[in-house]
């Protein structure tokens, strides 16, 4: 089997989320789907894909070698060429398959009536030291991103502004609601392959739903509270 291009570039966006010793993110295929779950499932990915895959298949992000692939039962086999020479990289699939992570994303049916607009260059402004992000929406304003370190008490916020060719005016004026946590890493992943997604505010759940512009990509990702709180509160698995 041989991967496409633009796939290749779907499997970056796995590489991109945080990966943690043996704890990695997974790439599942199947139909005209790609889907991506990080490593402690607070984030779910899913590509719409031009490359069509006959057979169902899942690996680990970080095994990914080569564009040609083969599989072997329940192991999945990356093939490389050098000259005359051939590498094989043998590689166990995860436990989880991709009908396990589908059943997981038909689940999680979002609301998307109502969305405020994140760009890449709002995320570019946040401090990646800082471990999460805090989300909110005030009544009749744009969407505000706040940082906050807890030893210091220093605070970073990210807004947008009247000034300029602003998006401030396409955010929903009828959405608002309360801060809402979410990692920062988590966060900055997303925006490895597009320059702005929409996110959907999900009433009442612990998890929002985001999407790009073209449709071809959506997911779900988990908020939490945190830091001074003294606990971190997850969408289950």
């Amino acid at each position: 089997m041989k991967i496409e291009s633009m796939t290749e570039a779907m499997f970056a966006q796995a590489v991109a989320l945080a990966q943690n010793g043996k704890m990695k993110s997974t790439i599942h295929c199947g139909g005209n789907e790609v889907l991506i779950q990080n490593m402690d499932n607070t984030i779910l990915i899913r590509f719409k894909s031009m490359q069509v895959f006959d057979t169902h298949f899942s690996f680990f992000a970080n095994d990914y070698e080569s564009s040609k692939i083969r599989l072997d039962g329940s192991q999945i086999v990356f093939v490389s060429h050098v000259g005359s020479l051939r590498r094989l990289k043998v590689c166990a699939a995860p436990k989880s398959t991709f009908d396990d992570i589908k059943k997981s994303w038909v689940n999680h049916v979002p609301d998307k009536k109502h969305f405020v607009i994140i760009t890449k260059n709002m995320i570019d402004l946040l401090d990646e030291n800082l471990s999460h992000v805090e989300v909110s929406k005030c009544e009749g304003e744009s969407v505000n991103l706040i940082q906050r370190d807890i030893y210091s008490g220093a605070r970073i916020e990210v807004g947008k502004t009247n000034t300029g060719k602003s998006l401030i005016d396409l955010d929903d004026p009828e959405l608002h609601f309360d801060p809402v946590g979410i990692r920062t890493v988590d966060f900055q992943a997303l925006f490895s392959v597009t320059e702005s997604l929409n996110l959907y505010f999900q009433d009442g759940k612990n998890w929002l739903y985001f999407e790009d512009n073209s449709g071809r990509m959506g997911g779900i990702i988990a908020t939490c509270i945190y830091d001074e709180l003294g606990y971190i509160g997850r969408e289950e698995e």
